[in-house]
C-alpha cells in the first residue's frame, strides 16, 4: 500500500516545520517516558476542542510500514478514546488538529519534546508520523492487524548473495562478504529514494555486528559516515554502491544503494 499524495505532503511539512525548530542531535532516541496516560488536566481541556477529535483512529494499530526504521514492523500504536496514545514508549495527549488538516490529529508527548500526527486512511488504516527535537523521525501506515506474511524475500539461503544484487542493480561489484550461516535477500524500490535497491537481512548475529562489519568494509577502502545513530552510511572506493547498515539487537540490515542514490558523481 502506498500513502496517499496528499498525506505524503502533509507529513514532509509536519516533519520540516517541527525541525526547523530543533537542533539536530545524532546520539538522541525518540523520548522514553513511564509518565502516566492519565486525560490532561482541566486546564489543558479548556483551550482544546475534543469535538476535532477523529474517533476512527481509536484502537491498536500495528506497523506496517517504516521509512525510518525508527519504530519495528508490527509495532503498536494505541490510540485511546481519552484523547490519549502511546507510541514507541512515548506517552501522548491530543492536542488539535494539525495544521487545520480535516481528521488530522496532532498528539504532543507529556514533556513536550516529541509530536506524533495521526490520520484516518480508510480500509481499517491509519498513516503516522512522528518526530522529536533532536530531528529524530519517521512516518508510514499501520493497520489494525499484525503483519504476518513478513517481507517477500527474493532469495533465501546459505550462500552471500552477491550475484543476485548485482543481476538486480545492474552491477559487477563484490561487496565484502560477512560471514554467516543463512541469508535473507530483499530487492525493491525505496518511497523514500525513489530508486532501487537491496537489503541483506542476517538473523542472530552478534550485538558488535555492525561495527565489525563497517571495519571489514573500510579495511577494503569503503569510506563511512558513523554520525547517524540510525544508520552507519558509507560508499565504496570505486563509487558503485551507497551501503547503510542498521542493526535491531540481533538483526543486521545490509542496505545496498547505487552510489548516485545518495552521492554526486
Amino acid at each position: 500500500m502506498k500513502m496517499k499524495k496528499t498525506l505524503l505532503l502533509l507529513l514532509s511539512m509536519f516533519l520540516i516545520s517541527c525541525n526547523q525548530s530543533t537542533t539536530s542531535s545524532s546520539s538522541s532516541n525518540i523520548e522514553s517516558s513511564s509518565l502516566s496516560e492519565s486525560v490532561p488536566s482541566s486546564k489543558e481541556e479548556s483551550s482544546i476542542d475534543y469535538s476535532l477529535f477523529d474517533e476512527n483512529i481509536v484502537g491498536t494499530w500495528y506497523v506496517h510500514q517504516s521509512m525510518m526504521g525508527l519504530a519495528y514492523i508490527n509495532e503498536p500504536i494505541v490510540i485511546r478514546d481519552n484523547y490519549t496514545a502511546t507510541f514507541l514508549g512515548v506517552n501522548f495527549h491530543f492536542v488539535g488538529i494539525y495544521e487545520n488538516f480535516e481528521d488530522t490529529c496532532l498528539f504532543k508527548s507529556e514533556r513536550g519534546t516529541v509530536d506524533f500526527v495521526a490520520s484516518y486512511g480508510g480500509e481499517d488504516t491509519i498513516d503516522w508520523a512522528i518526530v522529536d527535537t533532536q530531528g529524530n523521525q519517521d512516518w508510514g501506515f499501520a493497520r489494525n492487524k499484525e503483519h504476518v506474511s513478513g517481507i517477500q524475500y527474493s532469495y533465501e539461503g546459505t550462500s552471500w548473495p552477491m550475484a543476485q544484487i548485482n543481476e538486480f542493480l545492474g552491477t559487477n561489484k563484490e561487496l565484502p562478504v560477512f560471514e554467516h550461516d543463512y541469508y535473507y535477500l530483499f530487492t525493491g524500490t525505496s518511497q523514500l529514494y525513489d530508486d532501487i535497491y537491496c537489503m541483506i537481512d542476517l538473523y542472530g548475529v552478534d550485538e558488535d555486528a555492525r561495527e565489525s562489519y563497517t571495519l571489514e568494509l573500510e579495511s577494503a577502502g569503503y569510506v563511512f559516515s558513523k554520525d547517524d545513530s540510525t544508520f552507519y552510511t558509507g560508499y565504496d572506493p570505486d563509487h558503485v554502491f551507497a551501503i547503510r547498515l542498521k542493526q535491531y539487537e540481533d538483526n543486521l540490515c545490509i542496505f545496498v544503494y547505487y552510489y548516485s542514490t545518495f552521492y554526486k558523481a
